[in-house]
């Protein structure tokens, strides 16, 4: 996921890695340094704080996650977060892990990751429907909120996934990808029968 290039490279992947195994609590700016083979100096050098660290760990994880995306995107449709790292093995298991800690710590930090998420996820959405794959809806944002927060929930709640599943998003590609053939199915084939959908549809429509 980072390039390994210079110093500032070496230390976004050490605090990645830190974060992704026991979270921002576990991730100590000295931890990081002798991790990276620096100084916790040269960390404060480059980005100030352990505070300005974690953001730019959050802002490169976006930053891999759009480019995925892109490139998923131009091979079909889809809005899965997952399915886009899915079918990439050197990325998606360490991508995943840092989203599966990050994102049940909370706080500001925390809200504006996902914010950016379904920003993205509605360009997504948008490029989708202008090509023809994604259907318009009334209620486009809500959508995007929604089909965001499940594939960020399947992170969150990744212990019941494996329980219940029997497979794992964190330990690799694999259970990635079969996540993400399972949400296929639902957003491609759908849940309700025709028949079904369409009384659905006439109830709303009464109510």
């Amino acid at each position: 996921m980072f390039s390994h290039d210079d110093a500032r490279s070496r230390i976004l992947a050490a605090a990645c890695e830190r974060v992704s195994t026991g979270g921002t609590a576990g991730a100590s700016v000295r931890g990081i340094a002798a991790d990276a083979g620096v100084s916790p100096a040269l960390i404060l050098h480059h980005f100030g704080s352990k505070d300005g660290l974690l953001a730019a760990c959050d802002a490169h994880v976006l930053a891999t996650i759009d480019h995925l995306k892109s490139d998923a995107l131009a091979q079909g449709p889809g809005l899965d977060i997952l399915g886009a790292v899915a079918h990439s093995s050197e990325v998606a298991a360490p991508l995943v892990r840092y989203l599966a800690r990050r994102l049940v710590e909370g706080g500001p930090a925390v809200d504006e990751l996902v914010d950016t998420m379904v920003a993205d996820a509605h360009r997504y959405v948008r490029a989708g429907i202008e090509n023809g794959v994604i259907r318009p809806s009334a209620h486009e944002q809500s959508r995007t909120v929604l089909l965001t927060l499940w594939s960020l929930g399947a992170l969150a709640l990744h212990h019941h996934a494996e329980r219940l599943l029997g497979f794992s998003l964190l330990d690799g590609p694999e259970g990635v990808q079969r996540w993400s053939e399972l949400g296929a199915e639902v957003l491609m084939s759908g849940l309700l029968t025709p028949e079904a959908a369409g009384a659905t549809r006439s109830q709303e429509a009464t109510a």
